[in-house]
């Protein structure tokens, strides 16, 4: 997983992106894929990425690789 300038995290074809939340100050983290418009919420952290949380990133990944190609194939299939 690299890390870019502006915080996100690319991961073969898919980017982890932050968004600070002016509410409460939390962290959103949105996934998206190259070549798409499509950004789904993936989870909130209570500060800005650590080693620990880049840590978590690697471990999980899939999983949210796979809610959002789930979700990209729900869209495609709607009617």
């Amino acid at each position: 997983m690299v890390k870019r300038k502006n915080g996100s995290y690319v991961y073969k074809e898919y980017v982890l992106t932050p968004c600070k939340n002016i509410e409460n100050n939390k962290i959103s983290w949105w996934i998206s894929k190259k070549r798409y418009v499509i950004a789904i919420y993936a989870f909130s952290t209570n500060g800005w990425c650590n080693d620990a949380l880049k840590e978590a990133f690697e471990r999980e990944i899939k999983n949210y690789i796979t809610v959002y190609e789930n979700y990209l194939k729900r869209l495609t299939n709607a009617k």
